[in-house]
Order: C-alpha cells, then sequence, then structure tokens
C-alpha cells in the first residue's frame, strides 16, 4: 500500500492494499515525526500541510489498529480540507475515513465516506469541465496540454475504479450481494478500459463471492477462475496472491473455510484445463 508520508503525491493513485500503511517497527518514528511536523504547521498557520499532516496520522493510527483516534485526526484533516475547498485532498479523506470504518467494522459508515468520495470524484470527472476557455485558447495541436488533460482524467479513472472496488467489498459485508455485483461490474469496467490486470482480478474475486452470496455457486467460480488465471500470469507460476486474496475476501464475509474450499476447486479445474492443453499440443 502506498505511504501517507505525502498523501497529496499519492492521490493519483488511492491505496489498493489492505496492508498496514506503515511497519510496527517504523511507526514510533513515524509518529514523532508526523507530530513535530504537525506542531511546526500549526505554528506556522500552514493549513494545506496541516491536512497532508493529519491524514498520515490518521492513516498510522489505523495501521496500528487505533481507529478512535485515526478518525480523529481524518476528521480534523477533513474539516480544514473543506473550509479550504481542496476538492482533492477532500476525497482522499474520505476515502481514508471509509477504510477506517471498514477495519473496524462499521460499513455503514464506511460506505457513506466512500459514497460521498465518489460523488466528489464523479463532479470532477464531467468531460465538459476540460472543454473550458484556458484550454479552447490554446492551438489544436497543443499536444502537451492535452496530454496534461489526458493524464488528469485518466488517473482520476483509476481512483474512480477503487472507490468503487471498496463500495463494493462494504456491500458484500452489509450482506447487499447485489450492490455489492452492481459496484464491482463498474469497477471491473473501468479497470478493463485503464488496462489494470491486479485491479480487474480483485475485482472479479469479488464478483465470485456476491454470486456465492447469491446462491450462485458455479457462476461464482466462474468469477474465481477468471481471476486465479490473471494472477496465475502476473505471478508467474505462484498462487499465493490469488489464495491470499480469496481468502481475504471469505474471510470478509465470516466464510473463510468456504473461500477455502472455493480456491481449492477452482485451482483443480485450472489444472485440469492446462493439463488438456499440454496433451492437445503434444
Amino acid at each position: 500500500m502506498p505511504s501517507c508520508r505525502d498523501p497529496e503525491a499519492q492521490l493519483d493513485r488511492l491505496d489498493r492494499s489492505t496492508e498496514p500503511l506503515y511497519s510496527v517497527k517504523e511507526s514510533p518514528a513515524a509518529l514523532k515525526t508526523l507530530q513535530q511536523a504537525l506542531a511546526n504547521a500549526q505554528q506556522t498557520q500552514n493549513q494545506a500541510k496541516q491536512i497532508d499532516i493529519l491524514t498520515g496520522l490518521g492513516c498510522l493510527y489505523c495501521s496500528l489498529e487505533d481507529y478512535a483516534v485515526a478518525m480523529k485526526y481524518l476528521k480534523q484533516a477533513l474539516q480544514i480540507a473543506q473550509g479550504l475547498k481542496k476538492t482533492r485532498k477532500v476525497i482522499l479523506v474520505f476515502y481514508y475515513l471509509g477504510e477506517v470504518y471498514l477495519k473496524s467494522e462499521h460499513y455503514q459508515q464506511a460506505l457513506i465516506c466512500y459514497e460521498k468520495a465518489l460523488i466528489i470524484l464523479e463532479y470532477s470527472l464531467d468531460y465538459t469541465k476540460f472543454n473550458n476557455s484556458r484550454f479552447n485558447e490554446k492551438p489544436a495541436d497543443d499536444v502537451e496540454l492535452k496530454y496534461f488533460v489526458f493524464k488528469k482524467y485518466f488517473n482520476k479513472r483509476a481512483n474512480l475504479a477503487m472507490i468503487l472496488e471498496r463500495m463494493g467489498l462494504v456491500e458484500l459485508c452489509l450482506e447487499r450481494p447485489l450492490n455489492a455485483r452492481s459496484a464491482c461490474d463498474r469497477a471491473l469496467k473501468t479497470y478493463q478500459k485503464l488496462g489494470d490486470r491486479l485491479g480487474e482480478a480483485r475485482i472479479l474475486d469479488y464478483l465470485g463471492a456476491a454470486h456465492y452470496k447469491l446462491g450462485n455457486p458455479s457462476r461464482s467460480i466462474w468469477y474465481h477462475l477468471q481471476a486465479l488465471g490473471i494472477f496465475r500470469n502476473l505471478n508467474s507460476a505462484d498462487n499465493s496472491s490469488e489464495m491470499a486474496h480469496i481468502n481475504q475476501v471469505y474471510q470478509y464475509l465470516g466464510l473463510h473455510c468456504e473461500g477455502l474450499k472455493l480456491y481449492r476447486r477452482v485451482l483443480m479445474i485450472l489444472k485440469n484445463i492446462e493439463r488438456t492443453k499440454r496433451q492437445q499440443a503434444v
């Protein structure tokens, strides 16, 4: 997971992992550094910097599983960001508030935060906003400006997929597989447009879990099979990434044993397919 030492810099790609933002070993030093930086920013009345540092502190305490303190810092960051109308930072803080609520198993509150981040981001994704006077004043062949506009739109699309992915997971935790499937379908299409194979694999596992909850195990296996194929292509013959992810998904649902059984079944199917292809090649 990307570090929150510089939250503004990582906005171009929101966090995708559930790994801690800081290791337990480096947490004391990171805490001391962030608290000193916060004191300096408050002394100089640098509110923009305070948002970044408060967000970092919130993420640090989240990694330490001190969720009450994490929420306190993130809410302070949100208040300042909203006051300064820093849209990018508001989106980021709402996202991380959602992460804290998700990890502390307050799923409804997590969903609210993700939805707020999504609404703000979707508004900023409006194509018409790029068709402004500043853009039109430039020559039609101004490649540099057009590349900047495309890159900005592309990065926001990646963030959109991330938020939809987390919303899908929360809906699964809330026992609403239909809503989860809807959010994940949107995330899947976005990841596919971006060419993000890892994101696509994760979403396929969430869709598999959604269909499992809907009582459609055969469809569930199909999605997990697709995910496993991508994970294996990305990690050579190593299946550990897929096994870790599918276990994580079903652990969120309190179905660890079922997830393990599905993984083994999917792995067996894939091995049989590969064996058949080798025999046909011979």
